[in-house]
């Protein structure tokens, strides 16, 4: 509940997404990352997310007709999340580092977002991504 009301708060108003995010937090099991790491990935989370909507909101036509896109390097979410909000029928694929090896936690849980966590420098080939071959959308 916390996280989509910290969500709310910071501009995001996809109630879809919010109720998400909350019932996954509660059926989740405790995070494996410190209050501060949180708080970091907060402000990295709220900052992308402001910087996508500026983009949209200056050319609203950018993501026009997109079905799916990859975010690599997604965590903790920000640009993944207003994407999700601006194209509610696309799917999105998030490629993001481990917390356990260095990178920021995950705060976006949304069913439409399918999250691999692993070092996208020891990728054998493009093969080894969990996504369509074809995404409209990268960033």
């Amino acid at each position: 509940h916390e996280e989509a009301a910290a969500a709310a708060a910071a501009g995001w108003h996809d109630s879809g997404a919010q109720a998400a995010t909350a019932a996954a937090a509660s059926a989740a099991p405790a995070p494996s990352f410190s209050c501060h790491d949180e708080h970091l990935a907060r402000v990295h989370f709220n900052k992308t997310y402001a910087v996508l909507s500026d983009v949209l909101a200056a050319h609203p036509a950018a993501f026009a007709g997109a079905r799916a896109f990859l975010d690599l390097g997604c965590a903790p979410g920000g640009f993944a999340g207003r994407l999700l909000e601006e194209m509610p029928e696309a799917r999105g694929y998030g490629v993001t580092l481990p917390v356990e090896k260095g990178g920021f936690p995950v705060l976006l849980i949304h069913e439409r977002l399918q999250v691999q966590g692993c070092n996208l420098m020891e990728l054998e080939s493009p093969a080894a991504l969990e996504c369509p071959d074809c995404v409209d959308v990268c960033l």
